[in-house]
């Protein structure tokens, strides 16, 4: 997590909600945890190589629950899914909805 000096204040202020919110779920936070801002988007996103997603928030937010979104990457193409964290209920849920789209993404 060394980018969050590199971090404007309104940036570290999601970064951190990010990180309080994948805890609060259930993804643990480790040395390999990164976090950033898209350079395209705006979006400032927290990630670890453990977690079967990113979290992000956009450039316009409130820190509150549903503002939080999940993303789901898909690694051959980079084509991306996404949907609001509040979307589950459980880390379960979330699992599923990744094996879901890695099912349907080696059907092809």
């Amino acid at each position: 997590m060394n980018n969050l000096s590199k971090l404007n204040n309104w940036e570290r202020q999601k970064a951190i909600y990010l990180l309080h919110s994948a805890e609060q779920f259930g993804l643990q936070t480790s040395e390999h945890t990164q976090i950033g801002v898209n350079p395209h988007s705006g979006n400032t996103w927290v990630w670890d190589e453990m977690w079967p997603v990113s979290l992000f928030m956009t450039i316009f937010c409130d820190l509150e629950q549903s503002s939080v979104w999940v993303c789901w990457t898909n690694p051959e193409d980079g084509d991306e899914h996404e949907d609001q964290l509040t979307s589950f209920q459980d880390l379960d849920a979330l699992n599923k909805w990744v094996r879901n789209l890695e099912r349907e993404f080696y059907q092809d």
